[in-house]
């Protein structure tokens, strides 16, 4: 074998282990846990670029969401002695409030996407309104994460809306060229009002608000209350209402394979819980690869409410674009590099020392 040959061996070689590790850490990170956000037990963890968006019943309101630290997340808790940080998504009153939080991933296609969050209220009326909404898949052309939309960019409140769900809150829905998934786990949902054809706490919406200032809910009228409603209300099965300061877990699952949503609400000091599984074909449409914004947020009405706020976020099956804190898909290609640079100098050290 001659020198030109192999040299043209490594570079082949090299090529090869190049695709194969970069591929395989992609992968990895995909499938590993990514914490947008982590205050649990005195933690101040923001894994993401992110933005918030307050409304009061249509205006924005930079007024929350708000965060408290451990020296003064008493003043969310109501007592001195606990210092357990929160991001307190919208202030407890009867009014329309909402809140929310963005943050932009990078979805591939290949594997289903999860979206995980934790979180509590102190104050609210009894029984307790509404709950925690889950947002999939927007693509905005008229905002971006960064400063200049930190509590500013168009939207649509729910409020506003003629025809969606007999219980939702003020529900934040924005704007996004594509149409997107909005889901609502809703407190209210068999404790302050139920109806027939509404079994469960879950409220599934595909939201079409391309110009910001106006949204359409689909299906239209609701798969399951009928005229009069949009979407999917008060599904699923098991319902409950969490006492003040319960720590709520919320985690929402989307499966491309089968074109399947499903949701779980579990109160962590109760072990109560509540769940929907939804089929979404014939209404939605498979996201293709690229980049997409998801969000979390909180929402009440002018009759109940309460301080919904955030211990914790996270998600699965996407890559974060890009992490201030932990820039995982960086320390991935950093790994890569590494291991294709010592891969390298082993080969060549090898020629070399066939050639003497």
């Amino acid at each position: 074998m001659t020198v030109n040959v192999k040299v043209w061996y490594v570079i082949i070689m090299v090529i090869i282990v190049v695709t194969a590790v970069v591929s395989s850490l992609v992968v990895l990170g995909q499938g590993s846990t990514h914490i947008i956000l982590d205050l649990l037990g005195g933690q101040q963890y923001f894994g993401a670029s992110y933005v918030h968006l307050g409304d009061n019943g249509g205006t924005p309101s930079a007024a929350w969401p708000v965060y408290y630290n451990q020296t003064d997340a008493s003043l969310y808790w109501g007592t001195a002695s606990k210092n357990q940080p929160v991001l307190d998504l919208l202030v407890a009153a009867p009014y329309n409030f909402a809140g929310a939080m963005f943050w932009p991933v990078y979805y591939n296609g290949g594997s289903s996407s999860t979206i995980t969050l934790i979180g509590a209220y102190t104050q609210a009326t009894s029984p307790v309104s509404d709950g925690f909404e889950v947002y999939l898949f927007l693509t905005p052309t008229k905002w971006g994460i960064s400063s200049e939309y930190n509590y500013s960019f168009p939207y649509w409140f729910s409020r506003g809306q003629a025809i969606m769900s007999p219980v939702a809150g003020d529900v934040i829905l924005s704007q996004s060229s594509n149409e997107y998934i909005a889901v609502e786990w809703d407190a209210y949902w068999q404790y302050g009002y139920r109806t027939s054809g509404a079994s469960g706490q879950w409220n599934v919406w595909l939201v079409n608000n391309t110009n910001g200032s106006s949204a359409n809910i689909y299906p239209n009228p609701s798969s399951n209350l009928g005229s009069g409603y949009a979407g999917w209300d008060g599904i699923g099965t098991g319902y409950f209402q969490p006492n003040p300061g319960d720590y709520i877990r919320i985690t929402v699952t989307y499966d491309p394979k089968v074109n399947m949503l499903s949701g779980y609400a579990y109160d962590m000091n109760t072990s109560q819980w509540a769940n929907f599984t939804l089929n979404l074909n014939g209404y939605y449409t498979l996201p293709r690869d690229g980049n997409y914004i998801f969000g979390v947020g909180a929402s009440i009405g002018t009759a109940e409410y309460a301080n919904w706020a955030l211990l914790y976020v996270a998600t699965q099956g996407l890559m974060p674009i890009p992490s201030p804190s932990t820039p995982n898909i960086i320390l991935y290609l950093i790994t890569a590099s590494i291991l294709i640079v010592i891969f390298i100098v082993v080969v060549i050290v090898v020629v070399r020392g066939r050639r003497h």
